[in-house]
């Protein structure tokens, strides 16, 4: 018989979506993003794209 484990609240609370309980280094961290010009918000987002298609060429 396999016990069932209590849900865990920040499981919940991340699920959600932003709520006003969010830790405040999410806030902070949004909050630059949306100060960021948008072309330099797009060449951030370009970046990390080419970051994760190469990465997935280098697997050994």
């Amino acid at each position: 018989m396999t016990a069932r484990l209590p849900r865990a609240p920040r499981l919940r609370r991340l699920a959600t979506g932003p709520s006003p309980t969010w830790p405040r280094p999410v806030d902070a961290l949004a909050e630059r993003w949306a100060r960021l010009p948008p072309r330099l918000r797009l060449a951030t987002i370009v970046a990390g794209l080419l970051v994760a298609a190469t990465a997935g060429h280098m697997q050994v």
